[in-house]
């Protein structure tokens, strides 16, 4: 027997760089905004 479950959904805003999260299903769950942004990355900022 397979089963799967849907553990969390996520989403990232690409204007902003905010990423969304919900703990399961985001029927069951609201999106929540986490302390972390997409465009924060390792490498700083970047030049031409």
């Amino acid at each position: 027997v397979k089963r799967w479950a849907t553990l969390l959904s996520s989403c990232v805003d690409l204007t902003t760089g905010d990423y969304l999260i919900a703990a399961g299903t985001p029927c069951d769950h609201e999106y929540e905004r986490v302390p972390w942004n997409l465009y924060d990355g390792p490498h700083g900022e970047v030049t031409p």
